[in-house]
């Protein structure tokens, strides 16, 4: 039987959940500058489009 420190596991938990925090904020982070230049690129193929459109 193994005598756990019961402030040092809390800390360990603490301390993991803020990292798992972390990663999933600097995820979003990542997806939505993506989404964002996804978006970006949608927004200057669709003024292509219309340049194209009214040119023919």
């Amino acid at each position: 039987m193994v005598t756990i420190n019961p402030q040092l596991w809390q800390f360990q938990q603490t301390s993991k959940s803020l990292l798992s925090a972390r990663d999933f904020f600097s995820c979003t982070d990542y997806y939505q500058s993506v989404i964002l230049f996804l978006w970006k690129q949608r927004l200057v193929d669709d003024h292509v489009e219309k340049i194209k459109t009214s040119l023919m």
